[in-house]
């Protein structure tokens, strides 16, 4: 309680000294353009860390094999279809 009258008591004294002047912008207001990209970078980076690590300790395995079978198979059936219907 005693803090709480000492603090009030000196910031009654600033605020009358400051003669009126402009209040500050509080942090939520001044910082309210940037909040949204720094909200999605860090998503973004939370991200990418975690599947690094998933990926370094084998966690999550992606087989290239099967991804180059795939587009392997789906060039020749492009292929086969063009000259079908040529």
């Amino acid at each position: 309680m005693l803090i709480r009258n000492i603090l009030s008591a000196e910031y009654e004294a600033k605020k009358s000294a400051a003669g009126g002047a402009q209040e500050k912008t509080t942090d939520s207001e001044s910082d309210f353009p940037n909040r949204r990209r720094t909200q999605i970078l860090a998503g973004l980076f939370a991200t990418a860390a975690m599947t690094s690590y998933a990926l370094s300790t084998g966690l999550l395995q992606v087989d290239l094999y099967f991804v180059a079978f795939r587009m392997f198979c789906f060039y020749y059936l492009k292929m086969f279809l063009y000259f079908l219907v040529i």
